[in-house]
This record gives structure tokens, sequence and C-alpha cells, in this order.
């Protein structure tokens, strides 16, 4: 067995049907609770419940919020023009 086999990967196992706030998901991602707000605004994330105080999503949402943060960073501007209301 040679030594990469050896090695663990870091990480966490993460069930998609909890349940996670705006707070949860902007922390997971170490990004500001805005970025959260702007990506439900542009489409990206759907918020599954509304209380009178909190944004519920899935865990689904915390795979694509990652993703829609890794697009944004490589593609600056891909993700308001991609999901914004210009888009037909």
């Amino acid at each position: 067995m040679s030594s990469s086999e050896d090695q663990a990967l870091p990480g966490a196992i993460f069930e998609e049907s909890a349940l996670l706030t705006v707070r949860d998901l902007s922390r997971m991602c170490a990004v500001d609770e805005r970025h959260i707000v702007e990506f439900v605004e542009e489409g990206v994330l759907s918020v599954i419940e509304i209380t009178a105080t909190e944004w519920y999503f899935t865990g689904a949402a915390l795979r694509r919020t990652r993703l829609a943060l890794r697009l944004d960073q490589h593609l600056p501007g891909f993700v308001d023009g991609y999901f914004g209301p210009a888009r037909s």
C-alpha cells in the first residue's frame, strides 16, 4: 500500500435533509450572510420555509452555495448574468 492510500481526507458527512438557516450557510461557506441573500434574490438558492425571523434551506443548498461561490470566484459576474433577471 502506498503512502497516498494511507492518508485520510478531511471533511464532514452532511445530511442533505437537514434544515439550514442563512447564518448556517454563511458560516459553513465562510461568506457574509449578504452573499446568501443575494443568491436567493438571483434565483441560485430556493428558500423552503420562511418564518417571521428566518429563512430555511435544505442541506442540498450547501453544495449549491459552494458551487455558486466557486463559479463567481473564477468567472466574476457569471452568477449575476446566468441567474439574474436578464435571462430569458
